[in-house]
């Protein structure tokens, strides 16, 4: 319920309760990606159903999902958002997972930030990747870099700016962080990730992972 006066002149918009017949709520998800199942049931909600993507044939998957993606890390369910992300990416848009709390969103986003590095840029060295979150996720970021096995290394952009040579590199960069400055340089953090993008040896094609995306709007007002 919102406090906020209603103007007579603007339709309420329709429920999506109302809009999806009983018998379809809470049906179980069935990936489309062959995988591990996921460790939990997965049941669609009253939104999910009505965002159906269209079918991807077996050609299509083989280049939308880079092999090494098959490590049993992710589940079919996790694999579903990696490849429909991919998908986006080609068609030069962002892609929003709206998965339910313990589906795991952060694993899924350096999954989708791992196959992009895997498809977009297989043979350069030194490739970055730029993970928005809150500061609270780095130990689950840390986790999760070691269970894909990646050799990249995970920079706290508030401890530190300092970019390894020679090896990929992972940026973790907290929300609240974005209006500081290091003792001694000029520029912002958020302007020391733009450049951290623009000067990319995989420049392009930067994967950007935009984690509990939700706390955004907390930040309004001061200074991120």
């Amino acid at each position: 319920p919102s406090s906020e006066p209603q103007d007579p002149h603007i339709s309420k918009p329709r429920s999506f309760a109302r809009t999806l017949p009983p018998s379809l709520m809470n049906e179980p998800y069935e990936p489309f990606t062959p995988g591990l199942p996921h460790p939990t049931p997965v049941r669609h909600t009253q939104t999910s159903k009505l965002a159906k993507p269209n079918a991807i044939s077996d050609a299509e998957m083989q280049t939308l999902l880079a092999p090494e993606l098959r490590n049993g890390v992710l589940s079919a369910v996790q694999l579903d958002a990696v490849v429909l992300a991919r998908k986006a990416h080609l068609q030069n848009q962002a892609f929003l997972v709206g998965d339910g709390t313990g589906i795991g969103k952060g694993r899924t986003g350096i999954g989708s930030a791992y196959n992009g590095l895997l498809l977009d840029a297989p043979e350069v060295v030194g490739r970055r990747v730029v993970y928005f979150s809150t500061a609270n996720v780095i130990e689950a970021l840390m986790r999760d870099v070691r269970d894909f096995r990646l050799s990249a290394k995970v920079v706290d952009l508030r401890k530190s700016r300092g970019i390894p040579r020679g090896s990929d590199c992972i940026l973790f960069v907290s929300y609240y962080s974005l209006p500081n400055k290091t003792k001694g340089e000029s520029e912002t953090n958020a302007e020391f990730v733009e450049r951290f993008i623009r000067e990319a040896p995989n420049a392009g094609t930067v994967p950007l992972i935009i984690d509990e995306s939700h706390n955004v709007k907390n930040c309004h007002g001061k200074g991120a």
